[in-house]
């Protein structure tokens, strides 16, 4: 009767060893150096127009806000300094979303970046001048996303 367990050799058990070290420097590098340009664990720069990352918002809305996030155009643009998004509502009470391409690197990034604003999109309207933007029902439209998948890769 054959055995359906690997065999544990010490080739087998370095290389595992290896692999995992791999991903966990990765991973740290990313956490430690989230502002460094050409870090060595990410894909390459999204090179998206706003065209596409328009239509990358429209399918995060459809999925993950059901299509309820009505009248937002998203473009790159000037997000503010120190900001790699950020989310304005113009005088006609449609919403711009403006990414930084300098700093946004990966489609993760963008992607969770546009998720992040898209929080805001849905929650801007309850709030007065001078209120946290990220307060409760910012942070409660994030874990309901998280409960749902849309950072499963990330958090």
């Amino acid at each position: 009767m054959k055995s359906n367990y690997t065999r544990w050799t010490l080739p087998r058990v370095v290389s595992t060893f290896l692999a995992f070290a791999a991903l966990a420097f990765c991973w740290h590098y990313e956490i430690s150096h989230p502002k460094v340009r050409k870090a060595p664990c990410t894909t390459p720069q999204v090179k998206w127009d706003d065209a596409q990352l328009q239509n990358v918002f429209n399918s995060l809305n459809q999925i993950y806000f059901f299509g309820q996030l009505k009248n937002v155009s998203v473009s790159w643009g000037d997000s503010g300094e120190g900001n790699e998004a950020m989310t304005h509502q113009n005088r006609l009470g449609h919403y711009d979303i403006h990414l930084n391409a300098d700093d946004l690197m990966t489609e993760r990034q963008v992607v969770s970046d546009l998720l992040h604003e898209s929080c805001h999109v849905a929650t801007l309207y309850k709030y007065k001048r001078g209120d946290d933007v990220h307060g409760a029902d910012f942070q409660n439209c994030m874990f309901t996303l998280a409960n749902r998948g849309a950072f499963h890769d990330v958090w």
